[in-house]
């Protein structure tokens, strides 16, 4: 029996990401485990992987769905199902992975898509017996040496398709975990085969080995002090060590033998952290300063310029051949991360992934030991979680490539800093769950209490008449808003949207706050006390990369909000009239963000964008004033307006509280001693402060994996 023009263009298996399709079973597979998926997802995904490419169209959809006949609301129940299919396959249809709709049109299935077609049927026409053998007589010779030739023409056919078929894409078979002590790690992750090697900061930095067959971690004994861990040596005897790297300045290089004896500083090279490694051979390293990168002899010497960016270089990795290096370089506000290639002889530095939309942030990769793969870490679009992506770099002789980016891992762990083992066969990985705790930390007693029970949030704040507060849960960024003993809970907004920052109106009847999409620039916006529609207030008047950090006026009249840029960009403070809508710089606010409005209205604390330090805005002398010298953040003024606090970091990260009577800073408690609190913290009622403390889970992951 003829097959259809759909059979013909569809096979029985489609892979494409981490998924499989299987069209005449009717099933969904990801990573071999079999999807719950209801029919009508299952008849959209089958059309969409048979015109993969092609727009397929609404009308085209509803026929296939619901023949002649039914009575059905079409429009409701196609886009019931199509969101239905994007749920299964963890999609979104603002930033697409897999499948696009095109408004008024259809879907599209965009995502590369390897098919496992069926074996062709061949028929033959019926002919009467006789007829047949008659004239097959006089040909039969001929016909012979024809067949053979078209058997042999089909065979050829046959092999060269095979042999140039494109690669599967890589694919994870298991997962086995490493470590299980609970340390809150850093990067990177690195191994010499027979151990892997990280960081663990808990004010100084602290290195830690353990088995790649798994064990207890043990403590690494440099002879450099709270040194982070950059590279291994290709001979797997020494560390490349970033002595103190806490600071914001960049730090002195070392190398630290693995097997004991004297460790030596390489020359005077002082390299951003995270951004050193050693060549394959061993004779150079490559290195992050400011905006540059640089290659220099191994012992530190004979330094010279590889290539500028315009952003912060960091992870830097060389290739296995030593031909190009790879890097991801830091830019915008916040920070996001691009993949980066220079050639290691000087022609330049450009983008490896230009124009790749399936993330907003991708960085921190590694070769394979055989050159064959590259991977590393992207964030998905609307929650910033980590996932483990893999670039392919090789295939076989004749082998059609497609290079991917195809992704390995989906959560719920987000995923880290990916390397590979000494084989190839595995990659390890940091899986981290993301949970906080809040804390109360009384300010007479200086005890430091568990608070809201049960919430996993952060960026938390009390209503001015102490009997509300807002915060932003985690992992997910949404806003949230419950009574101060933590009941009548509602949530104000959902993801896509990432809230941060939230600030409560005077009158409490509102709730100002920045954010927006994870891949789209930060605005502010205002919501409710009750919810509903979100109400944008800025339109990237402070910097096009993201307006931030909103600050009430005492009257509720206005909000003041800024962008954390370098002065030269021309950031300043800039003020929303919430009546008018009209939005203003403030004059004498240049170089400022992250504005605090004083209770009485006369002065606003910010930080300066160079430098983030505490300064002070007078609206009577429009003029700044610095108050406090080291790298600072979150600045908050007291109940009562007459103290300032705020959080300096670096290498001695305390609170502190400053009297505007006498500008006198006072150390209210150093955080170095109190393990996974995070450096935001904000007044509370009854003489204390709120913060939060990380009690997410953080170990260790070998991937099992399948890379053809």
């Amino acid at each position: 029996m003829p097959q259809s023009a759909a059979e013909e263009n569809s096979g029985p298996k489609s892979r494409f990401g981490v998924f499989e399709f299987d069209s005449r079973a009717r099933e969904l597979t990801k990573h071999g485990v079999r999807l719950k998926l209801q029919e009508q997802p299952i008849q959209i995904l089958a059309a969409l992987l048979e015109q993969a490419g092609q727009i397929v169209s609404r009308e085209e959809l509803q026929r296939r769905l619901w023949p002649d006949g039914t009575f059905v609301d079409y429009e409701q129940s196609l886009n019931k199902a199509v969101n239905k299919l994007r749920e299964a396959l963890g999609d979104s249809a603002s930033n697409p992975i897999y499948i696009e709709t095109l408004a008024r049109r259809g879907y599209r299935f965009v995502a590369p898509v390897e098919m496992e077609r069926p074996r062709a049927e061949t028929t033959l026409a019926a002919l009467p017996s006789s007829s047949l053998a008659a004239s097959a007589r006089p040909w039969r010779r001929r016909f012979t040496w024809a067949a053979l030739a078209g058997a042999c023409a089909a065979g050829a056919g046959s092999a060269w398709l095979w042999l140039t078929r494109p690669p599967s894409p890589p694919r994870v078979t298991g997962t086995t975990q490493i470590t299980n002590d609970g340390r809150p790690k850093t990067s990177p992750l690195l191994t010499d085969g027979a151990r892997l090697f990280f960081n663990v900061a808990f004010g100084d930095y602290e290195g830690y080995q353990v088995s790649v067959k798994g064990g207890e971690p043990v403590t690494l004994s440099p002879s450099v002090k709270n040194a982070r861990l950059e590279d291994v040596s290709p001979d797997r005897t020494e560390l490349l060590v970033c002595e103190s790297p806490t600071g914001l300045p960049p730090c002195p290089l070392w190398s630290v033998p693995l097997l004991g004896g004297t460790a030596r500083r390489l020359g005077d090279l002082l390299a951003r952290r995270g951004s050193a490694a050693w060549s394959p051979d061993g004779q150079q390293l490559v290195y992050a300063r400011d905006k540059e990168l640089h290659i220099a002899r191994r012992d530190g010497t004979e330094v010279r310029k590889l290539a500028t960016v315009a952003g912060d270089p960091t992870w830097v990795r060389w290739s296995p051949d030593g031909s190009r290096v790879r890097f991801s370089v830091l830019a915008g506000v916040p920070p996001v991360a691009s993949l980066w290639e220079a050639r290691v002889d000087g022609s330049g530095a450009y983008p490896l992934l230009p124009g790749w939309k399936a993330s907003p942030a991708a960085c921190c990769g590694n070769w394979t030991p055989d050159g064959k793969y590259f991977v590393f870490q992207a964030g998905a679009r609307e929650t910033l979680n980590g996932n483990i992506w893999v670039l392919r770099e090789k295939a076989g002789r004749f082998q059609r490539v497609d290079r991917g980016p195809f992704q390995l891992t989906n959560g719920p762990l987000r995923a880290y800093w990916p390397v590979p083992s000494a084989d190839g066969k595995r990659l390890f990985i940091d899986g981290y769950q993301p949970r906080n705790e809040f804390l109360r930390y009384d300010l007479k007693s200086g005890q430091i209490v568990p608070a809201f029970s049960g919430i996993s949030g952060t960026d938390l704040e009390f209503s001015k008449d102490g009997a509300w507060v807002a915060y932003v849960s985690t992992p997910d960024g949404s806003l949230w808003r419950s009574a101060a003993d933590g009941s009548q809970r509602r949530q104000l907004t959902s993801p896509p949207i990432l809230a941060n920052h939230p600030h409560w109106a005077p009158d409490g009847k509102q709730i100002a706050f920045c954010g927006g999409r994870a891949e789209d620039p930060a605005r502010i916006y205002v919501v409710s006390f009750d919810g509903g529609a979100l109400r944008q207030v800025s339109h990237g008047e402070a910097w096009k990369k993201g307006d931030w950090d909103p600050s009430w006026s005492p009257d509720g009249m206005s909000l003041a909000f800024g962008a954390n840029e370098p002065p030269e960009n021309g950031v300043s403070i800039h003020v929303a009239d919430l009546k008018t809508g009209g939005i203003s710089a403030l004059a004498g606010s240049e170089g400022m963000w992250s504005p605090r409005w004083s209770p009485d209205g006369r002065l606003i604390a910010g930080l300066s964008t160079s430098g983030w330090k505490i300064v002070l805005y007078d609206f009577q002398t429009q003029k700044q004033s610095g108050l406090f010298t080291q790298p600072s953040g979150f600045p908050s003024w007291s109940r009562d307006g007459e103290s300032l606090f705020y959080v300096s970091t670096g290498d001695d990260t305390s609170w502190w509280r400053l009297r505007l009577r006498d500008r006198k800073a006072e150390r209210v408690a150093p955080l170095k001693d109190k393990p996974g609190v995070t450096n935001w913290f904000a007044p509370a009622p009854n003489n204390s402060l709120i913060t939060a403390r990380d009690v997410g889970t953080d170990e260790i992951y070998a991937l099992d994996w399948d890379a053809p």
